[in-house]
């Protein structure tokens, strides 16, 4: 029994996790590459993860975001506070809602 051959029109049916079966074309694997790159740095969360990164660093800027973050939740929570208990915040313009969040 001869092995077939692979043409660029070729295709076949593939069984996909979570898509069910997908027609895959060798057309559209040609620029597909295996080959992984190692790269000198990345962006996660905000921080800029590279080698030299130490943890007293990364802890700085995990530390500085929670302040701010605390600081805008302390600020929207006082504006709530001072809004006229007797209606349902009918007194918010848009625009200050669209602020608060």
């Amino acid at each position: 029994m001869e092995t077939p051959l692979v043409t660029l029109l070729s295709t076949r049916a593939t069984e996909v996790v979570d898509l069910g079966q997908v027609e895959l074309r060798v057309q559209d694997l040609i620029h597909v590459s295996l080959v992984i790159n190692e790269v000198d740095w990345f962006k996660y969360l905000g921080l800029n993860l590279d080698y030299a990164l130490r943890m007293e660093e990364a802890t700085k800027a995990g530390v500085a975001n929670i302040r701010f973050t605390h600081s805008k939740v302390s600020a929207t929570l006082h504006s709530l506070h001072q809004l006229p208990r007797w209606g349902n915040n009918a007194a918010l313009s848009p625009l200050m809602r669209l602020q608060m969040w």
